[in-house]
């Protein structure tokens, strides 16, 4: 995640773009780009480096990512993965489809000027792996980049503007400080819990068929998960499902509401529509309208408060 200069650009505004990589839109203060890699790539656990800036990443799919001294985090869709300016990491497959994700490059005084929860030293800001992101968050994320691609030239204020609201909207996370044996042990399972639903949402799952899985009780299953995560089983099935709906429905690919609502295993196309009112404050049938200057920021607008 780092840039060369293309005609018109001054090299200040733009991070150098690895082979896996695209830039969709920069400013010498703030860059949007997005990367793809399959698991077949020879270079998929290392590609990606980390520039001069701080960067941040919002993945479309699931992917295990691995910071130098850190614990792996599974980066699913409800968090964003934090990274320090030329700080190590490797990436580890979780879904079959590879790591498909966007992510920031941000002037470093900048960053903690708009969120000092984060971290507070410019050349190290961020202080853990994760941070959560929120539903408006991740919605607005994908709105910008659905502008970027269907609209020419984009609304440059709203772009930017509606980024910096993406970064000052992520909350503390933390790293998990060293805890007793049997503590490890749970954030393991959890983890491993959280790969496992991550890379199959669609899945019709059980309590009782993931804690097979697992080789764990039901309840144990239950216990653990939520008091790692915040989540319940359920919660955390249905929020990858609908962080799944917002890349779907940016898609394009003809699919209709229903069939789209299928294959995310919701159990009908008004249970998906339900679902996703009430997450996002707005239809799946309204987000996926036109990407249109006027249209992105009355979308944004309407979308459910952080």
């Amino acid at each position: 995640m780092h840039v060369e200069a293309e005609a018109g650009a001054t090299v200040a505004s733009r991070p150098n773009i690895g082979p896996h990589e695209r830039l969709l839109w920069s400013n010498p203060s703030i860059a949007l780009g997005s990367f793809d890699s399959s698991p077949d790539d020879e270079d998929f656990e290392t590609a990606g480096e980390i520039g001069d800036r701080p960067a941040i990443a919002f993945s479309r799919t699931a992917v295990g990512i691995a910071h130098a001294k850190r614990s792996p985090v599974v980066s699913d869709g409800t968090v964003a993965v934090l990274h320090n300016p030329r700080y190590p990491y490797r990436r580890f497959r979780v879904d079959a489809r590879g790591d498909h994700s966007e992510w920031l490059s941000i002037d470093a005084e900048l960053l903690l000027g708009m969120n000092r929860r984060l971290g507070n030293d410019p050349r190290r800001p961020f202080a853990a792996s994760t941070a959560p992101l929120g539903r408006r968050a991740a919605a607005l994320l994908r709105l910008v980049v659905r502008h970027l691609r269907d609209w020419s030239p984009p609304d440059p204020l709203w772009v930017e503007e509606t980024l910096f609201e993406i970064v000052s909207a992520l909350g503390p996370h933390g790293d998990t400080p060293k805890r007793p044996r049997a503590s490890a042990r749970h954030d393991r399972f959890a983890h491993r819990i959280r790969e496992i639903l991550a890379s199959r949402s669609e899945h019709p799952w059980s309590v009782t068929s993931i804690a097979k899985v697992m080789e764990s009780s039901p309840f144990h299953a239950c216990r653990v998960f939520r008091s790692r995560t915040g989540y319940t089983l359920h919660g955390y099935l249905t929020e990858q499902r609908l962080r799944r709906a917002l890349t779907r429905l940016e898609d394009g690919d003809g699919q209709d509401l229903r069939e789209i609502a299928v294959r995310l295993g919701f159990a009908s196309h008004s249970h998906f529509t339900a679902h996703f009112r009430s997450a996002f404050g707005i239809t799946p049938s309204e987000f996926r309208g036109r990407a249109t200057p006027a249209a992105v920021r009355e979308l944004a607008g309407r979308l459910r408060p952080a």
